[in-house]
């Protein structure tokens, strides 16, 4: 029998029942734990503690979409000179960079790699240039050459396709949420549980002790080894759902006009698929 400390008063799955399969939704979610670890981090667990006691009081109704006031965080910035910052980009980054450049010489650009001067910027690959007066197919080309190697010099893997809703439906089978919750609670409450005992937790008569591999191992990657900061996974996550946001919106205002699904997908360059699931207003 497990002690009720180790767990949050009323833990049960149902609370989850209700999570919608799209990225903006998942990055809601995830964004929401992110705070609370944040929140440990920063030597407030009972911040913590108290705001999952209530989250268990809650009907499981629809989760909540990123809202405009966390949208405003991913804006277009711009700066003078060389430096123009592109979208998506995380306002925190922005400011960042543009106080770290403001000490660099213009002369040490001439020979050393930005992000050897500015190592702590993760976001990097956001700064570039773009002559508009190109050719679509030069600079589409460029920028692939220029992000593949940004990316080899942060040491960042590549990200080539957007999550897709059968991974994002994974996620919520292999209980994903519930688990970043116990973690969680026992990191704010200073415990710790065996991997079989948090096995028994979330899944019934612990026969989901396997599967909870796979859980494990996404919640790193997407909080880190100890679930203690962000990811280049979750930001991943958090601009494609903000994207995907945008997008539902467009979607719905031209079937709204009468367009049909197959014309809308050519309008906006989806495909019908996508359109489909914007259409059963899954956002």
């Amino acid at each position: 029998m497990i002690e009720p400390k180790y767990y949050p008063p009323l833990f049960n799955m149902y609370r989850y029942s209700h999570i919608n399969p799209t990225a903006n939704a998942w990055a809601s979610n995830l964004n929401n734990r992110w705070e609370m670890i944040k929140l440990i981090n920063d030597g407030e667990p009972e911040r913590v503690i108290h705001h999952l006691t209530e989250f268990y009081k809650q009907h499981p109704s629809r989760e909540p979409v990123i809202t405009e006031e966390e949208k405003a965080s991913y804006v277009d910035y711009d700066y003078s000179c060389w430096s123009r910052a592109a979208s998506p980009l995380i306002v925190a980054d922005a400011d960042y960079f543009a106080c770290a450049v403001m000490n660099i010489k213009q002369e040490c650009l001439k020979t050393t790699p930005i992000a050897k001067l500015v190592p702590n910027l993760s976001n990097l690959h956001n700064y570039l240039n773009v002559d508009l007066k190109a050719p679509d197919d030069i600079i589409i080309e460029s920028v692939k050459r220029y992000i593949a190697h940004a990316r080899a010099e942060l040491k960042m893997e590549s990200v080539k396709k957007r999550i897709s809703t059968s991974k994002l439906i994974s996620w919520n089978r292999i209980l994903l949420l519930p688990y970043l919750d116990l973690m969680i609670w026992l990191r704010a409450s200073g415990l710790t549980l065996q991997k079989s005992d948090t096995a028994k937790l979330l899944y019934r008569h612990g026969k989901g002790y396997r599967r909870g591999d796979t859980t494990i191992r996404l919640a790193k990657d997407l909080f880190g080894e100890n679930l203690k900061y962000r990811t280049d996974f979750l930001e991943t996550l958090t601009v494609q759902g903000i994207y995907e946001d945008d997008e539902n919106r467009a979607v719905n205002e031209l079937l709204n006009k009468g367009m049909s699904a197959r014309r809308v997908a050519e309008k906006l360059k989806l495909t019908v698929k996508a359109v489909e699931s914007h259409k059963k207003d899954l956002f």
